[in-house]
């Protein structure tokens, strides 16, 4: 497990770094505020453990900043001993423990122990699977009566392959979370590992519980047989061990591929009554065309009938069929009569082939379906969430009583509950039950909706097991959307996927396939509330269908393309097509990448994470400078238009101010790349530091530092002053040893008087900047 520490007594942090490696934890050491914020973002940790008062940011300011941006890592805080002020607003920021100075190491551990286990479904103490026991607090791994001897990187990629063990993990997600940055791994150091790991288990008796996904990555595979399993007497006479709780997750089948067959010979069966309607379409149009009656309904309705069949047939191993409903649905499409002379016979062929396929279904059990639960008066709410969950096959419930919700929760539990507090003489009894509800195994995320807000309560709340608390009133899209957050924070996921296609087999044969690598998925059925859920679920990866009722597939692509916000969300689209003209119209709209129909799972697995994972570094490299880790000149472009936009249409002030590095270009010339690139690096964290109090804030290039802001009561000299004053403060020293004081040169424009454009004002500022020449101290 990785773990990010922000310490900056170095004497304390070395201790702390000691002790947590030697619990077989990968550890990144910071010493900065702002160099850990960055550290944070720019990296997967499994836990971050902060001091609160840092240099350039506070552990508090960062644990809120943080949150705002939506990073669910555990966060635990070290605060000073008999401060609960520091306890309380590091709780309220967002922080999930804290640890009060001077530290008890055995009670850190056993903190940090906890925070890891959040959101897990096994919670116990000691992880087990058949036979092979790891303790997380001796670091001892056991098979059967056989202690193993592993190495430290053994260890942690045999704990995270434990801790989720319906997971698939890539090769740069086991680097993400068992390699820091100090330490970066060989080019076929994850390989060795795996080797070694996988030696010491087939020693001990437990081969083959490792599992290479070809192209993809690794799964861990127990082979669990009767001799493999652990005695049922010396489980429960050890007071350490507690018996694995029953999940509802999937079995870790051997491969991908052999997931994916088998969630489609379930679903076989589930949609027999769907294939045959299809299938009888089919025929009345043959009848109908044998008898010369046939309509243009009648033949368009098997039209869309083949399509589908052309589009699921293959997944369930029937490639034959999926060759027999395409052609059928050419020959329906045509019109042609000519068509036609061999249609009933190719319909019967293709009757015969589905309806005596063998249905090999697996003997287990339907899973309880899954849904959100409302527990408040407010019909209004439940009925807006209602029409979401139905228009996306996420269903909720309402009832209007905490005792309703018990019985209903007893029965099925839901994903995720919403409880609204009406009346203070409800806040007792709503903490008890949420606090049930955080002690299930699995726990049960819970969303509080008040009308009150005080830090007493939301302390009360936090410590309860409460995950969001949201102020009054609220629409059914904010709710939607932040208990779409919660879920997807509980569930461990990494990524969130919309799904828009009409036919309820591709959704149902996806989310087996997805889940299981940490994707959500979201399935809308028809597009009519396609932009109110894309707003809602926020998702990281669109999948599309060509041919969809009301809109297709192709249209809501360039819709999408045509909105700001969503220039970068990958689309994928997935469709039955394959002739050249639907495939060129669908990357003319925008598309990113197309996959046709019936699904290759593996092939599809592929190309989701490919894509999520370029996505992401190029979103990062899109929007940052990678010297000053400020918003590029494009990013923050954008940002400062929208802020004088507004001020100009609610007739307010508004100010732009130029920051340079005086004569950076002789500093370069003189000194060498290396001096230009430590002080924009050095000036770059004294903005990131002081972003929250001067605006916006963005790099434009040549030493260039530009700042928006809203003229209040305080001038804009004023707001900028202590910025200044700490970027005049600043000396850089070269590794030959020669220290440079950059010169601070400022201009200042405001809006309307000296412009109204942004270009107008960055001229006026650079003409009003003052000019300067370099220090040598």
């Amino acid at each position: 497990m990785k773990i990010l520490l922000i310490e900056d007594d170095e004497i304390l942090a070395d201790r702390l770094v000691q002790s947590l490696t030697q619990r077989q934890y990968v550890v990144d050491a910071i010493a900065d505020g702002q160099e850990g914020l960055e550290y944070a973002q720019g990296a997967v940790y499994d836990l971050i453990i902060s001091d609160v008062g840092l240099p350039s940011l506070d552990g508090i300011t960062l644990c809120s900043r943080l949150r705002k941006a939506g990073t669910s890592t555990p966060i635990l805080l070290m605060t000073a001993k008999d401060v609960p002020d520091e306890r309380i607003r590091g709780l309220d920021a967002g922080a999930d423990d804290h640890l009060t100075k001077p530290l008890n190491l055995e009670e850190m551990h056993a903190r940090v122990r906890a925070l890891l286990r959040r959101g897990e479904v096994t919670p116990e103490t000691v992880l087990q699977t058949g036979a092979l026991l790891l303790d997380p607090v001796s670091c001892q791994v056991t098979y059967g009566d056989q202690l193993l001897k592993l190495t430290p990187k053994e260890y942690s990629l045999l704990e995270l392959f434990m801790r989720s063990p319906s997971r698939v993990f890539s090769r740069s997600h086991i680097i993400e979370h068992l390699w820091n940055f100090d330490d970066p791994p060989l080019e076929d150091s994850v390989k060795a590992h795996i080797k070694g790991l996988r030696r010491k288990l087939k020693q001990a008796g437990a081969a083959d519980w490792i599992d290479n996904v070809y192209g993809i990555g690794y799964r861990f595979t127990p082979q669990l047989t009767p001799d493999t399993l652990p005695d049922p007497a010396s489980v429960s006479s050890s007071p350490t061990v507690t018996p694995v709780a029953a999940t509802d997750e999937p079995s870790s089948p051997a491969t991908v591929e052999v997931a994916f067959k088998a969630s489609m010979a379930n679903l076989w069966e589930k949609y027999q009554g769907l294939m045959s309607d299809r299938l009888d379409a089919l025929i009345q149009a043959a009848e109908a065309i044998q008898a010369r009656t046939q309509t243009p309904e009648v033949l368009a309705t098997a039209a869309t009938a083949a399509h589908k069949l052309a589009g699921v047939l293959g997944m369930f191993e029937l490639d034959e069929g999926s060759d027999l409903a395409r052609d059928l649905e050419m020959r329906l499409e045509t019109g042609q009569v000519e068509d036609w002379a061999s249609l009933p016979a190719l319909v019967k062929q293709l009757v015969e082939l589905v309806r005596l396929a063998p249905a090999e279904t697996s003997a287990t059990t339907a899973a309880a379906p899954r849904y959100a639960l409302l527990i408040s008066p407010d019909r209004t709410l439940a009925e807006g969430l209602m029409a979401l969950g139905q228009a996306t096959q996420h269903s909720w419930q309402q009832v209007s009583a905490i005792a309703e919700a018990e019985a209903l929760i007893q029965q099925s539990p839901p994903d995720v509950v919403v409880i609204d507090i009406a009346a203070a003489s409800l806040w007792t009894a709503t903490l008890t039950f949420v606090q049930q509800l955080a002690d299930r195994t699995p726990a049960i995320p819970t969303i509080a909706l008040t009308t009150t807000d005080s830090l007493i309560d939301r302390v009360a709340i936090a410590q309860a097991g409460l995950q969001r608390l949201l102020m009054k009133p609220v629409t059914p899209e904010q709710v939607w959307a932040v208990a779409t957050q919660v879920q997807q924070q509980h569930r461990n996921l990494t990524a969130q996927v919309l799904v828009v296609d009409d036919d309820p087999v591709i959704h149902q044969a996806l989310r087996p396939l997805l889940e299981p690598w940490g994707l959500g998925l979201t399935a809308l059925e028809t597009p009519d509330r396609f932009w109110e859920v894309l707003e809602a679920t926020q998702p990281d990866l669109l999948i599309l269908d060509v041919e969809m009722p009301s809109f297709s597939g192709i249209e809501l692509c360039q819709a999408v393309r045509t909105a700001p916000d969503w220039q970068n969300l990958p689309i994928l689209f997935l469709t039955s097509h394959r002739d050249a003209e639907t495939v060129q119209a669908v990357f003319r709209a925008g598309a990113d990448d197309f996959i046709a129909k019936p699904i290759v799972g593996p092939e599809l697995l592929t190309r989701i994470l490919n894509r999520l994972e370029r996505n992401r570094l190029l979103q990062t490299r899109s929007h940052q400078d990678a010297v000053t880790g400020l918003p590029n000149y494009l990013h923050s472009k954008q940002a400062l238009t929208q802020l004088f936009e507004t001020a100009q249409r609610d007739a307010t002030l508004a100010t732009l101010a130029v920051i340079r590095v005086g004569d950076l270009g002789a500093i370069a010339d003189q000194h060498g790349p290396d001096a230009k690139h430590a002080i924009l690096q050095s000036w770059g964290q004294c903005f990131q530091a002081m972003a929250h109090e001067v605006g916006t804030v963005g790099y434009w290039g040549d030493g260039e530092f530009v700042i928006g802001l809203n003229v209040t009561d305080k001038t804009p000299e004023d707001t900028l002053a202590s910025l200044l004053q700490i970027l005049r403060r600043q000396i850089i020293t070269l590794p030959n040893g020669v220290r440079l004081q950059p010169v601070v040169e400022h201009g200042i424009t405001t809006s309307p008087e000296q412009g109204q454009t942004l270009e107008a004002l960055y001229r006026g500022a650079i003409a009003a900047t003052n000019r300067g020449r370099i220090s040598l101290v």
